[in-house]
């Protein structure tokens, strides 16, 4: 699949743009979120939009864009999950999670690169619920992170991973769909 984006890429002005609102995109997916009764860490559409935005963007585009969702996050705008404003979010059992989005943008994007959407998608939900897992040990035991920060998320994820993967390939066929009416 060639890359969504393509044609924004060419100039500054162009990537500026497409990280801006990669960002934006990104703060407007985390507003969408689902609160557990017994942790604080909730299920967002968060992962969705940095699958999205690594399939779109590739994958410095796509890290920028998390970076500056970050920044966004530290000079305390409330885009974290459910409009949160925390400029101290680096001192928060949510800190791995958003860590692991940076992360996941960057190695999720090599992947669509390498033309293997299902395991990017795939590495995506477990590279950030492993980093925000693993970061969540640092407020809990890790037995009790893994039940409250790792398990209850994979069926969501499993539902997001879907959700994406029904999005790459509808604009595969459509990339496919174009390139074939060019032809003609």
């Amino acid at each position: 699949m060639e890359l969504a984006l393509q044609c924004c890429k060419k100039t500054y002005i162009g990537q500026f743009l497409s990280v801006l609102f990669g960002s934006l995109f990104l703060a407007l997916m985390s507003q969408v979120a689902i609160p557990l009764p017994y942790t604080t860490i909730v299920v967002s559409l968060q992962s969705l939009a940095v699958a999205l935005l690594a399939m779109t963007m590739g994958p410095q585009l796509a890290l920028f864009a998390v970076l500056a969702y970050i920044a966004q996050a530290t000079a305390g705008l409330p885009v974290l999950a459910g409009g949160l404003a925390n400029p101290l979010w680096i001192f928060t059992p949510r800190m791995g999670y958003l860590l692991g989005f940076a992360l996941s943008a960057f190695f999720s994007g090599q992947l669509f690169l390498s033309k293997r959407p299902l395991v990017a998608l795939i590495a995506n939900e477990l590279l950030i619920l492993a980093v925000g897992t693993a970061a969540l040990c640092l407020f809990l035991d890790p037995f009790t992170a893994f039940w409250v920060g790792f398990l209850p998320f994979l069926i969501p994820a499993l539902l997001k991973i879907s959700a994406a993967y029904c999005f790459y390939k509808g604009v595969d066929g459509w990339m496919d769909c174009k390139k074939s009416s060019a032809g003609t």
